[in-house]
């Protein structure tokens, strides 16, 4: 037998090498051990990790989308009306209106 959780943290018990004790008692040894408990912690932190990045990673890119177009309108000339910048991944348009009047 074999703890997929203790596998997945890395950790060092009978049940990552493999048990081959087939008895009950041996399963709720080990959910109750120190390493197995550790295991569990260590993967419910790695998953919120996780979560905390993607939505770290989502938040920077709305921010670089907004500071994107402020340097795109930045660089138009003065007298030219933009009436919208369309972003995607590969590439940034705007919709020029009219031209302003000097």
């Amino acid at each position: 037998m074999f703890c997929d959780i203790c596998k997945r943290a890395n950790m060092s018990n009978g049940f990552v090498r493999g048990c081959k004790n087939m008895q009950k008692s041996a399963l709720t040894d080990h959910k109750s051990s120190h390493s197995h408990l550790e295991a569990l912690r260590v993967l419910n932190q790695s998953v919120a990790m996780i979560k905390h990045v993607e939505k770290s990673q989502v938040a920077c890119n709305e921010a670089l989308k907004t500071q994107l177009k402020i340097c795109l309108l930045c660089m138009m000339p003065p007298r030219l009306c933009i009436k919208s910048v369309h972003m995607s991944p590969l590439l940034i348009t705007y919709t020029r209106t009219t031209r302003i009047p000097p």
